[in-house]
């Protein structure tokens, strides 16, 4: 009895030792394989995450590339060229010598594009302006075929000229056109391409950066009085020579920003007229054969800090003396008589600082708010400046200053009359 006892006792004290040995085991087991999913789903969520990261990189690196319209396509040039290639043409001016030979002297030539189906084309004025009576209009399409041209009309002060040739029949369709950007916002390092027949060589392209989208006719070293200081042009490094002018300048687009007109003496600068400038210009000449431009009958100029400088010490021209508190504007230094400027009552030393309501700074802004209409009233607010007391010399040290509103009736620009 005694040792069964001992056994059964033995037996009962096994059972739950084994059980709970077991328990512990199974614990570390469940661990280690929660260790194991765990490490699973992290590992799978990284890779998610790290799939998505690259799939979002990727996708800021296509939109990066299609914004600056250049990415890793190493043809943008080509892309360019080849929309506006096709309305691209050569324009020569030749004079025979020998009626009895039929030779042919070359006079000029240059560069031109389409802008309408029917035939006219945009060039430079100065490419045709040495025309001769029996001199001959050659322009040459990109299929090499010679047409017979002559001139629509052209304006100098602009160097802009439209030339016209046969329309296709329509069979043929129009010619093709060169589609003009509407908004031009060039920066400094913008790349713009070139098309032109430099020496003959049509289909000739050149490609460069931007260094400036405006320059003025008086930074160019072309200003004059009958400048159109509208006028403002595009300075890059393209390779631009005289049989380039009245050429295209294009953006990455296709588009026309400039029409080729100049070089500079050294090389790597050249300069184009901007599309946008010309536009209200090409569009009289298109329409009307001239551009009618207003005339006020006075010289001023931009009225910055270096110029009052001047005006001050040159004295005594007291009525050169603009009002002390006018910033900018610009200030009138000569009337002509009879004059519409003469006739509304503007004199010498009038600061005008607004135009129709809207402030002006420079003297191309003047007319850029007029427009090129004439014989319509144009409202002036002027700032003058009016002597309280003046010295034996002439000085005066108390100044008025008076702001007048005055209407001037613009004439109509005669070139003739007003050359240098």
């Amino acid at each position: 009895m005694g040792s069964n006892r001992g056994i059964a006792n033995t037996h009962t004290t096994e059972a739950p030792y084994k059980r709970q040995q077991g328990k512990p085991q199974l614990a570390i087991f469940g661990i280690g394989l929660f260790s194991i999913t765990s490490f699973v789903i992290r590992a799978s969520a990284t890779r998610d995450e790290d799939d998505h990261e690259e799939g979002r990189v990727k996708q800021h690196i296509r939109a990066l590339a299609k914004k600056t319209h250049i990415g890793c396509n190493h043809s943008f040039i080509a892309d360019a060229v080849e929309k506006a290639m096709g309305a691209v043409v050569n324009i020569s001016v030749e004079t025979e010598t020998s009626t009895l030979l039929k030779k042919k002297s070359l006079v000029s030539s240059g560069s031109g594009f389409f802008i309408d189906e029917n035939g006219s084309i945009l060039t430079n004025a100065h490419v045709v302006t040495d025309m001769a009576p029996g001199s001959i209009l050659t322009v040459t399409t990109t299929d090499g075929a010679h047409h017979e041209g002559f001139i629509h009309s052209l304006d100098t002060l602009s160097d802009l000229a439209v030339v016209r040739i046969k329309p296709r029949s329509k069979a043929e369709g129009g010619w093709p056109v060169l589609k003009m950007s509407t908004n031009i916002n060039l920066r400094s390092g913008d790349w713009v391409v070139a098309i032109g027949s430099p020496f003959g060589l049509h289909n000739t392209v050149t490609a460069g950066v931007v260094s400036s989208g405006r320059r003025r006719n008086e930074e160019l070293g072309t200003g004059s009085s009958t400048a159109d200081v509208r006028v403002e042009y595009i300075q890059t490094d393209c390779v631009v020579h005289e049989g380039s002018s009245g050429g295209p300048l294009l953006n990455l687009d296709g588009e026309v920003v400039g029409i080729n007109t100049t070089r500079a003496d050294s090389e790597g600068i050249s300069f184009a007229i901007r599309a946008d400038n010309a536009m209200d210009l090409v569009h009289q000449l298109h329409t009307q054969g001239r551009v009618v431009r207003p005339w006020l009958g006075c010289r001023m100029v931009s009225l910055t800090s270096q110029v009052r400088q001047q005006i001050h010490e040159q004295g005594p021209l007291t009525m050169f003396i603009p009002p002390t508190n006018t910033t900018g504007g610009v200030i009138v230094t000569s009337v002509f008589p009879g004059s519409p400027c003469d006739k509304a009552g503007i004199i010498p030393g009038d600061v005008i600082v607004a135009v129709n309501g809207s402030s002006v700074r420079s003297t191309r802004e003047v007319f850029t708010r007029m427009g090129l209409k004439i014989h319509e009233p144009v409202t002036f607010t002027v700032k003058r400046g009016i002597a309280l007391d003046m010295d034996y010399d002439g000085r005066s040290h108390r100044w008025e200053t008076q702001e007048l509103d005055i209407r001037v009736t613009p004439d109509e620009f005669d070139v003739q009359i007003h050359k240098d």
